[in-house]
């Protein structure tokens, strides 16, 4: 015959889970964000990699076209500077974004003033070599070319 419980004897075992830490949080989630941040630089490099694919590109032009010589280059000699100025700069760009999504920090490897000095360096002088041959043309091609020599 089966005891009778009555509902005072009934004790309950149920106990609430303690809050997890902030560490425990960290620590169980901290590989998911790190997938999710190689995913972010694996992507970012992807697209970044149609930029030098299209420097490359335009480079192979270029050469084609300096190749050829005397009327053809003569007929685009202006389209060629542009195109030659805008690319490197598009280029200067794409570069110092990928080494912003690099997966190692950039701080681990490089010191990071120096870096930023000479990234600025590049952009800015790359970007001032194509506007002076955007808008100078002829008159300030020279120093436009030795301006993206140095770069």
């Amino acid at each position: 015959k089966q005891k009778e419980i009555k509902p005072q004897e009934i004790q309950t075992h149920t106990k609430m889970a303690e809050p997890l830490s902030r560490k425990q949080i960290s620590d169980f989630l901290h590989p998911y964000f790190q997938v999710r941040y190689w995913q972010k630089c694996s992507e970012a490099n992807f697209y970044l990699s149609f930029f030098c694919f299209g420097f490359f590109a335009v480079s192979a032009v270029c050469l084609i076209i300096l190749s050829h010589g005397g009327e053809i280059f003569d007929e685009h000699e202006h389209k060629l500077h542009l195109l030659e100025f805008w690319a490197t700069f598009v280029f200067s760009l794409a570069q110092s974004a990928s080494l912003n999504y690099s997966l190692i920090p950039i701080s681990k490897v490089y010191n990071k003033n120096v870096l930023f000095t000479i990234l600025f360096a590049n952009i800015t002088s790359s970007l001032v070599a194509a506007l002076l041959g955007t808008v100078g043309g002829e008159e300030f091609e020279i120093i436009s070319h030795e301006i993206e020599y140095v770069n």
